[in-house]
């Protein structure tokens, strides 16, 4: 058994003081990595967690964030700010009841009369969060379908029985405790713990922003996604897929690299300034390149494997390159070199993208369509 390293509250208020100095300066990544050594010596300090979650709600990590919360409020039940952390963070995750509960535990954790002015900015933001809480699980409650809530609580009840992670936290415990999980139970029950955490984190991700709107939660669900599947390949190189599962296949990466390019590109279409042209170009050439290089094995060829992790992530990055290239030809001015050769690159994605795309299939027609209007 591993020594635990003694407490050394001195080192870890060095250390938190320098994170708050990084975290002033919104260097949040850094901060991030100062907490993280001050936990490391002090692991029973609830504010160590409750910063560290401030830093990570700074980096739009909400699943991580909340984990840190969880933490924080379980070591001191009646700390105020980490309850109203962890009311922010689910409700970025679309974690309704989870939302109403923090924030309603933030406000009882305050003092009923006498309130400094912190505290009363504090209690007014708490139920603001509060209502706007309420407001968004009404609205879920009043346009999610049957089959979804059907779906969704199987996935809920699933991931509890396989002990995954798809509501308890993100990458960073999935990493601390996967490793710890595999020396003690192997990885026939590892396997299934981390193929329906990044399944229920896909399905979960796919509903919300293509029925919802919930774009944030999407992009953080496909991100944590594809954060846990990079790892898991560094982390296990020589580990036998029947082992380890497919989950961590190039394919299906590609699968999940294919809602993420979607995402993104809705995101530069919505205007939000979190992705550029560029983002989405070199993103997609990555996917490109993935297809690119693998061809599946003539022994497992199967047509509809090879449109869905072959053609079509292909085709969708194709097309979204063209677009990327169109959208700077149109803001371009008329005199700027560059107009026509982006017409002239639109085109011939969309032309790429067409021919990836079977004949009798929608894109097919509509790329094709593009094309022309790029010519």
């Amino acid at each position: 058994m591993p020594q635990e390293q003694p407490i050394d509250v001195e080192g870890a208020e060095r250390l938190k003081t320098q994170g708050n100095e990084l975290y002033g300066k919104k260097d949040y990544i850094s901060a991030h990595l100062k907490y993280t050594e001050a936990i490391k010596k002090d692991p029973k300090n609830p504010v160590l967690y409750a910063n560290r979650a401030a830093a990570l709600l700074a980096l739009k990590k909400y699943s991580d964030a909340a984990w840190d919360c969880t933490q924080a409020v379980e070591l001191d039940p009646t700390y105020v700010k980490a309850w109203g952390r962890l009311g922010t963070a689910a409700y970025a995750l679309s974690a309704w009841e989870k939302s109403l509960w923090a924030w309603q535990k933030a406000i009882d954790c305050l003092p009923k009369d006498n309130l400094s002015p912190e505290q009363r900015n504090m209690k007014t933001r708490f139920e603001e969060g509060l209502n706007k809480a309420k407001v968004a699980k009404n609205k879920i409650e009043t346009s999610a379908t049957p089959i979804y809530a059907d779906q969704w609580l199987s996935g809920l009840f699933e991931d509890q029985y396989l002990r995954g992670w798809a509501t308890t936290g993100g990458p960073a415990i999935v990493k601390q405790e996967a490793p710890e999980r595999l020396r003690s139970e192997g990885w026939d029950k590892l396997r299934q713990s981390l193929s329906v955490t990044v399944r229920i984190w896909i399905f979960n991700a796919f509903f919300w922003s293509q029925m919802l709107g919930h774009h944030n939660f999407a992009r953080e669900m496909y991100t944590n996604t594809l954060e846990v599947l990079a790892w898991g390949r560094r982390q296990w190189p020589n580990v036998r897929r029947e082992d380890r599962g497919s989950i961590f296949d190039n394919r299906f990466i590609r699968g999940v690299k294919k809602f993420q390019l979607e995402a993104m590109h809705a995101s530069v279409f919505r205007g939000e300034g979190i992705y550029t042209f560029q983002d989405l170009i070199n993103f997609a050439e990555d996917i490109i390149a993935s297809v690119d290089s693998e061809m599946p094995p003539p022994q497992d060829f199967h047509h509809g494997h090879f449109l869905a992790y072959w053609m079509y992530p292909k085709g969708t990055a194709l097309s979204v390159i063209g677009w990327c290239h169109l959208g700077k030809a149109i803001k371009s001015s008329k005199d700027d070199a560059e107009k026509n050769l982006n017409f002239e690159r639109a085109a011939k994605y969309y032309l790429d993208a067409a021919q990836a795309f079977p004949e009798d299939e929608e894109q097919h027609s509509r790329f094709l369509q593009k094309y022309l209007e790029c010519l």
